[in-house]
């Protein structure tokens, strides 16, 4: 039997949305936001998934950019 109180995928996901600002962001970010949209179906109180898809969101546009910024410095030299 499953104990759904609990907000176990809506943390998880936050610990992948923060953790991916500071390490290895492109796997992270996008990994929050599947665990998130994941918690925000099963879980019952959805605001930790909530944050976390809005965390790892927006990390993975910050990577993006980050991403497109170097590679087009790179190809001026």
């Amino acid at each position: 039997m499953e104990n759904n109180n609990n907000s176990n995928y809506g943390i998880i996901a936050i610990v992948c949305g923060v953790l991916s600002w500071f390490i290895l962001g492109i796997v992270l970010a996008p990994a929050g936001l599947i665990v998130g949209c994941i918690g925000a179906m099963k879980d019952k109180n959805k605001v930790p998934a909530i944050v976390a898809i809005v965390v790892s969101g927006i990390a993975l546009v910050v990577m993006i950019m980050a991403l497109i910024m170097a590679s087009s410095t790179i190809r001026r030299f």
